[in-house]
């Protein structure tokens, strides 16, 4: 996963403003049938991406202003290569869900088909659904939510 500092590169952008860190992903050497959802810990994960960006700084790293800092959730943390700085949270957080990748709905252009054809399967969440159901578990108001997806 990657975190960018803002373009003055003084601070994180996203990563400073959130309470949690919520991440789907592949481990690919338990299953790759299935994501895991992780929920990290906000602060666990700026020290990471701060320790991540520090050593890669020293290391004379080409890091662009508002590009991502790349951070490995799986890889063991380590200072050889200089990437690992920071790595492993994916090993050290258990994941609250398994999600069967044979069951994923399609790409937004087939979905509306998808759905139609297929009535007994649930429709895929929204947003808004998504917002809500995390301030729940967070016990915040889902106007405080915030999400970003990048591809």
């Amino acid at each position: 996963m990657a975190f960018p500092r803002d373009k003055s590169d003084s601070e994180r952008t996203t990563l400073s403003e959130v309470d949690a860190v919520v991440a789907l992903s592949v481990y690919y050497k338990e299953n790759t049938r299935f994501a895991q959802v992780l929920i990290l810990d906000d602060d666990d994960m700026r020290v990471r991406f701060d320790r991540a960006y520090a050593e890669r700084r020293k290391a004379v790293y080409q890091i662009r202003v508002g590009r991502g800092v790349w951070g490995s959730l799986y890889h063991l943390e380590g200072n050889d290569p200089v990437t690992h700085v920071g790595a492993c949270a994916g090993r050290e957080n258990s994941p609250i869900a398994r999600v069967p990748l044979d069951d994923m709905v399609p790409a937004p252009a087939a979905l509306a088909h998808h759905v139609k054809a297929d009535e007994d399967k649930e429709a895929p969440l929204t947003i808004a659904e998504v917002k809500r159901r995390l301030a729940l578990n967070f016990g915040v108001n889902p106007s405080n939510v915030k999400i970003t997806i990048e591809a």
